[in-house]
């Protein structure tokens, strides 16, 4: 980490630098900022010297400011950690900092400090040096050399000195008011037609960031269909809005050439409809969540959802051991690198090479951009079967952590 200081006010996209004050960030951006701008910097210099670190201290009556850069799911099990804090320390006063893209994750969450506020990236020296403890995040799942042991949560936790933390605290943490449910529901059924409040529907999440994570497309669809034929509820597709033409493709081939005319799959897309709020509020109030390796997995262990998730590259273990309404599917049996965790360029430390991949054959360029044998060998059969098991149990009363918001079945 470094501290950066420059003489001008800077606006590049998310981040944002005003002239004369401090700022603390990761060497690559220090680095890349501090030369475009060389003749304006006043400070270049190791954030260490100023650096505070959290390692289990006694909290009482200290403050302690929490960052990472992002993304969704990384936050989220970061927010159980939070909670341990505040509660095992009440008069503590927590702050925490994020990129403002995902912000979300930490809104009316109780056990930041109402006295103080979060933050946005990059966070100023000031900020650091208002309290007592920091713990930083950045690269602490990048760089854990034994994370294949571990879940995700014990991770970040271990990177606070926190070894004793009880198992009832490791489940991410997500707050939503009566008030954005109605929201939700307002944008949805005028955008769609679809009440959430009365009609039951299963909540779909299969495109991510890459393919190494995603479900094979016209598994994913077939498992759609399987089960709407079976439940005779709607399905609700919650993912970006970069991927909604994608998805919307997709379906109108399957719909075409795989089902029959008169029984097609029929689907709401809200990819760009709701925003990332708007969605926990719309996966609040659902049966369940099919999804993969991403945010929306780890958003239905903080609501309690049932859900079962397909996992590939990386292991289930690392991200759902304690998610009791979950169901993780994973096939690392028919790929000797599995978890592979992820594709890089060969020569680099972590990750997989591309041109090692099982599924590459001869083109190791694309490495980054297949679906992963892993993944595919998962069937349409288990995971249909799988999220049945969940809905018995919910329509039953007996999933082992209760709800907390109820649904329509």
């Amino acid at each position: 980490m470094k501290v950066l200081q420059l003489s001008r006010n800077i606006d590049m996209g998310e981040l944002h630098m005003k002239r004369y004050v401090p700022y603390v960030m990761a060497d690559p951006i220090a680095q890349s900022i501090a030369h475009q701008h060389k003749s304006c910097v006043q400070k270049y210099e190791i954030f260490e010297k100023y650096y505070k670190p959290y390692i289990g201290q006694n909290l009482d009556n200290k403050s302690i400011a929490i960052w990472r850069t992002g993304g969704f799911g990384d936050l989220l099990f970061i927010t159980p950690i939070v909670e341990y804090l505040k509660t095992k320390y009440p008069t503590c006063k927590i702050s925490v900092a994020t990129s403002n893209r995902f912000i979300d994750v930490w809104k009316n969450n109780p056990n930041i400090d109402k006295y103080t506020n979060s933050f946005s990236l990059p966070v100023s020296l000031n900020f650091v040096l208002k309290h007592d403890y920091a713990g930083i995040f950045e690269g602490t799942i990048e760089s854990f050399k034994t994370k294949s042991q571990y879940c995700s949560i014990d991770v970040f936790a271990f990177t606070l000195g926190i070894y004793d933390m009880p198992t009832e605290f490791k489940r991410p943490r997500y707050y939503i008011t009566d008030l954005e449910i109605n929201s939700a529901k307002n944008r949805v059924r005028s955008e769609t037609g679809l009440n959430i409040f009365r009609e039951p529907y299963i909540c779909f999440q299969w495109k991510s960031s890459s393919k190494l994570r995603d479900y094979p497309y016209d598994k994913m669809i077939k498992v759609m269909y399987t089960l709407q034929q079976e439940t005779g509820y709607k399905i609700a597709i919650l993912t970006h809005p970069n991927y909604k033409h994608l998805i919307d493709h997709e379906i109108s081939l399957a719909n075409k050439f795989s089902f029959p005319r008169n029984k097609p799959l029929k689907y709401v897309n809200l990819a760009g409809v709701t925003t990332y709020r708007e969605s926990a509020a719309v996966l609040a109030l659902s049966p369940g969540l099919i999804g993969i390796d991403s945010s929306l997995a780890h958003l239905a262990a903080a609501l309690a959802v049932p859900s079962v998730t397909i996992y590939g590259p990386f292991s289930a273990e690392w991200r759902t051991i304690y998610n009791q309404n979950n169901i993780s599917l994973q096939n690392q049996s028919v790929c000797p690198n599995a978890p592979c965790a992820y594709h890089t360029p060969p020569n680099t430390q972590d990750g997989l090479p591309y041109h090692l991949c099982t599924n590459n054959g001869e083109f190791p360029q694309y490495g980054k951009d297949i679906f992963c044998r892993v993944m595919g060998s998962i069937s349409v059969e288990q995971i249909c079967e799988s999220f049945m098991k969940l809905l018995d149990l919910e329509k039953r009363n007996e999933l082992p952590v209760e709800r907390m918001f109820k649904c329509n079945l």
